[in-house]
């Protein structure tokens, strides 16, 4: 099977008792060519250049082997070889590389021996994870230990299937995770994200999305970038315009050399112009090396992550003393072939050991650093944050501002030096980027049908709700007790609130009231005093005395409406009203059918002479009140007023009031008096021109009149009111009634008491 054991060595090779495979990418990949874009890039072979930084990692690999070899405690007695392979960026030279390494032959020799005994210690390769994934697939079996400097997805490479796969730089979750970090650290809600089209790119854009989102943000646009591909496309215009128009003012670019390239060809091709905003890239210096400066200005303040690193010792020294022929990066000598022998698994070189308990490897590195792996394979590092700022001699430096660490505490991970960034000329401090502006306190989100959850409008709390917070997806509805302000950002505790003697209005009618009261007693004492006189006696004294009596209590009862509402008031006021009422009614009701009778006396004989007894208007009296009563009591037992508190009436206040209970009783209570007050309007009005002396029939129609007026105003100005008003609707009613009553039926009688004695006789009366 091994019949090209005389082929020379492939790449670079130095002799040791145990040998380091290399697999770096020492040439430049394919590049597009462009005509000063008249016609379409086209891919043009690659040359023999040298890529610098890949030629850089050599010559680390190089000055590493030279370090251990002279430490007489790393590899005592031994001596260490490199087998250094140009990977070129393709997957194919890679892997084809390995079988070389392995068998000692470019032929495809799986399992064989073509040469000496097989020195392999492991393989050194990186950037690409396509080449690790598949160089780890090939060296699996015979456990070599693979360290990789580029990025691994954890998801792709479970322990059973690669076991001795090391990533020797930050893996691509913390560098995700720090992005979104960084992300979040700036309340940044509304990012593009520019990444390469293929598996890592597509990672990035789900894990950067799912994290954005975490933090409340969203993707303004995701744009796929293709590498070496035609950009004359729609889709390729399309994409731009999304790019060009988006209201973003962060862009995540996420992608390795060659899609970043594409990425600017496709910038001049379609002369789009970058509008300034902050650029969060990863590590793609190369990127902006090519940018002319009227373009490279756009990336003023933007933010760089880098891998965690620090200088090499010696490496300074190294530089110094090798000179190019030492080490040429591309054209390298053959050195004599040196066949390898095929490794058995029992013995492979150092591989179990490690493999086995990845996190048991621990050191101090020359640089004083403790370097250690992750449970994933991952060396425990983190990332540098730098900002880029173009000085006024047009040249792009790095300065450092933060850095995430992982594995720091909680909360911790993420370092920032605000003061230390500088942005984009436009922004004078640091740069917002929002779809849609914040809702402040009092204003709640809506969403934009058809677009993101970051694209929204304000829209003001209802009545009734506040907002305390920006972008609350909804208002709070305050409490009973509590209103919103003005400007809806909280909630005020409610005034309590109620007709008190305190206030004007309650002043005004408790006044009235007491001055009522002292009036109507006056007139009682009156009467009392005077009570033998025959205008006294006329009509039925004790009739005189049980009205002006009601009445005096109908003032008083008014009291009882004013101040806080309490269970025992709510009951009673309404009841002493309403029986007040019905006796003073029915009394002048009884004092009517009096006068009736008694110019009707020449008619009816001897039974007038018994109806005009006082037990007979007592009668009407007590029969009238009792039926009040009894509607009260039902009213009392079946469905009693009660206290409240009334939160609805008014928005900044409080009502205590009196619910009546079973409305249609207190209704009830009032339609009785209307009925005694409608009797007793007719009885008087038909009686009007009897020849009285004092007509008094007249007197009683009026204030008859007057009582009806009152409270069939009453109902509606009731109804239409709450709280204190409708309080004090009735209060004035009762007031204004009972007034009414007593200065037209009293106030004649009073007056000849008082100013005209003469007219209080006998012979005036019968003269009349």
């Amino acid at each position: 099977m091994c019949t090209l054991n005389g082929y020379p060595h492939q790449g670079h090779y130095k002799e040791g008792d145990r040998i380091i495979g290399g697999f770096l990418p020492l040439t430049k990949p394919p590049t597009l060519q462009y005509d000063n874009f008249r016609n379409p890039p086209h891919l043009v072979k690659r040359d023999q250049s040298v890529e610098l930084n890949s030629y850089l990692h050599f010559l680390v690999f190089v000055h590493a082997v030279e370090e251990i070899n002279q430490s007489p405690h790393l590899l005592p007695n031994a001596s260490l070889g490199f087998h250094i392979y140009n990977s070129a960026f393709s997957d194919e030279t890679a892997l084809g590389g390995i079988w070389g390494l392995l068998s000692g032959t470019r032929a495809v020799a799986p399992n064989y021996d073509c040469g000496g005994g097989n020195k392999v210690t492991a393989v050194v390769e990186g950037p690409a994870d396509s080449h690790s994934f598949g160089i780890a697939t090939l060296l699996a079996p015979y456990r070599y230990p693979q360290l990789s400097y580029g990025l691994l997805n954890p998801a792709l490479r479970p322990k059973a299937l690669f076991p001795a796969l090391y990533g020797m730089v930050p893996s691509e979750e913390s560098l995700l995770t720090g992005i979104a970090r960084l992300i979040q650290h700036f309340n940044w809600h509304w990012v593009g994200l520019i990444a390469s089209d293929d598996d890592q790119g597509e990672r990035a854009v789900q894990t950067l999305a799912g994290e954005i989102s975490k933090g409340g943000g969203c993707i303004a646009f995701t744009w796929m970038l293709q590498k070496y591909t035609s950009y004359r496309g729609e889709k390729h215009k399309h994409l731009l315009d999304v790019f060009q128009k988006s209201s973003a003012n962060v862009t995540v670019l996420y992608g390795t050399k060659g899609y970043v390239e594409a990425f600017r060809i496709q910038i001049y091709w379609f002369r789009v112009q970058l509008k300034g905003q902050v650029w969060i890239l990863t590590a793609q210096e190369e990127f902006l090396s090519q940018v002319k400066y009227s373009s490279l200005q756009i990336f003023h303040g933007s933010l760089l992550f880098v891998g965690h690193k620090r200088e090499i010792p010696g490496f300074r020294r190294f530089l110094q003393r090798i000179k190019p022929r030492h080490y040429p990066a591309y054209t390298m000598q053959c050195m004599p072939l040196l066949a390898l022998s095929m490794p058995r698994s029992h013995d492979g070189p150092w591989a179990m050991q490690g493999a086995s308990n990845r996190g048991s490897v621990r050191f101090t590195n020359p640089a004083g650093e403790e370097v250690f792996f992750d449970k994933n394979g991952d060396i425990a590092a983190g990332y540098d944050i730098f900002n880029w700022i173009l000085s006024s001699e047009k040249i792009l430096s790095k300065v450092p501002i933060g850095s995430f660490r992982p594995q720091a505490p909680s909360g911790q991970e993420l370092i920032i030096n605000e003061r230390a960034i500088q942005w984009y000329g436009k922004f004078e401090q640091h740069p917002y980027s929002v779809c849609s502006e914040s809702c402040r306190p009092g204003y709640r989100k809506k969403n934009r049908r058809g677009e993101p959850a970051c694209c929204f409008d304000c829209v003001p709390c209802t009545e009734g709700e506040i907002s305390n917070q920006i972008n609350m997806e909804s208002c709070l509805r305050c409490s009973e007790d509590r209103y919103p302000n003005e400007e809806r950002d909280k909630c005020l505790p409610k005034v309590i609130t109620f007709l008190a003697y305190e206030e004007p209005l309650g002043l005004t009618l408790a006044s009235l009231a007491v001055s009522f009261s002292v009036l109507t007693t006056c007139v009682l004492v009156i009467f009392i005093k005077h009570c033998n006189t025959p205008i006294v006696k006329a009509n039925n004294r004790d009739l005189s005395y049980i009205l002006l009596i009601s009445l005096l209590i109908c003032f008083l009862c008014s009291f009882i409406f004013i101040g806080c509402p309490r269970k025992g008031t709510c009951q009673l006021r309404q009841t002493i009203f309403g029986v007040a009422f019905a006796v003073a009614i029915s009394s002048i009701l009884a004092k009517t059918i009096t006068v009736v009778l008694a110019f009707k006396g020449t008619e009816m004989g001897y039974r007038l002479r018994i109806c005009l007894k006082p037990r007979i208007s007592n009668s009407i009296v007590l029969f009238g009140g009792l039926i009040q009563v009894v509607l009260c009591s039902v009213w009392l037992g079946t469905s009693p007023p009660f206290p409240e508190n009334n939160t609805q009436s008014e928005v900044d206040q409080i009502m205590v009031q009196c619910n009546e209970g079973s409305v249609g009783i207190f209704y009830g209570v009032l339609g009785y008096l209307g009925l005694l007050a409608i009797i007793s309007f007719t009885v008087a009005f038909l009686a009007r021109k009897l020849p009285d002396t004092f007509n008094e029939a007249k007197h009683i129609t009026f204030s008859m009149v007057i009582f009806c007026c009152v409270w069939i105003s009453f109902i509606p100005a009731y109804l239409s009111s709450q709280g204190k008003t409708a309080v004090a609707v009735e209060i004035f009613s009762i007031l204004a009634s009972s007034a009414g009553i007593l200065a037209c039926i009293f106030t004649p009688k009073v007056f000849v008491i008082l100013v005209r004695p003469d007219r209080n006789t006998k012979k005036f009366l019968r003269r009349k």
